[in-house]
């Protein structure tokens, strides 16, 4: 994000020394487009941002040490507006023990939806979270950001798998 602010950086400036020095309408429309094109970029950050619908799905809540979780998530774009970049930060059990959440990068160009499906064994016995953490939506430029973090983690808890034993009488 930081390069790409530091080109349109060099590209506002090229355009002010163009009509600064070379004057007339070509240059001068170069210059208001240049100029324009952040504030019309962020606008439509704006609109994906409060636009974007999801829905979670988590199909039980209590689990035995070796099942699959199947955590479903869906997301809906309802309008025309392309959602050219977004991050989803997934928190699993697996982060308690690898440290990091796993991220995914997408992008819709139409009115869509998508199923995201996540199956994760469950190795450890114990109270878990799951879900997703935050939503990063970046603008078409990749010059602005909008984090989306309002979101409440779903609880899992995994038993212990209890083996039966054969008679030890003889």
């Amino acid at each position: 994000m930081k390069k790409n602010r530091i080109i349109y950086g060099i590209i506002l400036f090229w355009s002010l020394f163009f009509v600064y020095f070379h004057g007339g309408t070509v240059p001068w429309t170069i210059f208001y487009f240049v100029l324009i094109l952040p504030v019309i970029s962020f606008l439509h950050l704006l609109a994906i941002r409060f636009s974007f619908k999801y829905t979670e799905m988590l199909n039980q809540e209590y689990y035995t040490k070796g099942e699959k979780v199947d955590y479903k998530w869906r997301i809906v774009n309802e309008s025309y507006i392309p959602y050219p970049y977004i991050e989803i930060f997934i928190y699993t059990p697996d982060k308690y023990f690898t440290g990091k959440e796993d991220k995914l990068k997408i992008s819709y160009m139409r009115p869509y939806d998508e199923f995201i499906k996540y199956n994760i064994r469950c190795k450890y016995r114990g109270r878990y979270n799951i879900g997703v953490t935050k939503i990063i939506f970046y603008d078409f430029l990749l010059l602005f950001k909008s984090v989306y973090d309002n979101f409440s983690l779903k609880s899992i808890v995994v038993y212990p798998r209890i083996n039966k034993l054969a008679d030890f009488r003889d």
